[in-house]
């Protein structure tokens, strides 16, 4: 079985958490953390730092992790990591891979159409409040 590591950024900027849909054409849809997969040899830090910089065109600051979880499906297993992250305040999110990305309240996380490997980390982020 093959074994992939995710890392999942949690931003918070005023109350709210940003959140982003997965790329058109990608065969799971909906809103998720934004992230992705490390490539071999790199860092959690690293791997979000490229992805939110290629998926969203942000700088961040990664922190510690909040979350883990492992999801196995019959083609492999995602090790997820949901990690602390901050943007500056005046970042602007823009998507550069034809995504929707959105502020949502900690509350409203479990409704909104989160993937299923999100929707641990939603609940707890939302208790936490």
């Amino acid at each position: 079985m093959k074994k992939v590591r995710v890392g999942a950024a949690v931003i918070r900027r005023d109350g709210k958490i940003l959140i982003s849909s997965r790329r058109p054409g990608d065969r799971l849809q909906g809103w998720e953390f934004p992230g992705g997969k490390l490539e071999p040899g790199e860092t959690l830090a690293a791997a979000l730092r490229r992805e939110l910089r290629e998926e969203l065109a942000l700088e961040i600051e990664v922190y510690d992790v909040l979350y883990r979880r492992t999801v196995r499906t019959p083609e492999r297993e995602l090790e997820l990591q949901f990690v602390r992250c901050r943007i500056a305040p005046e970042a602007v999110p823009r998507a550069r891979e034809n995504q929707s990305w959105r502020w949502v309240t900690p509350e409203e996380l479990p409704r909104i159409g989160l993937l299923e490997p999100d929707l641990p980390v939603a609940k707890f982020l939302a208790w936490k409040q």
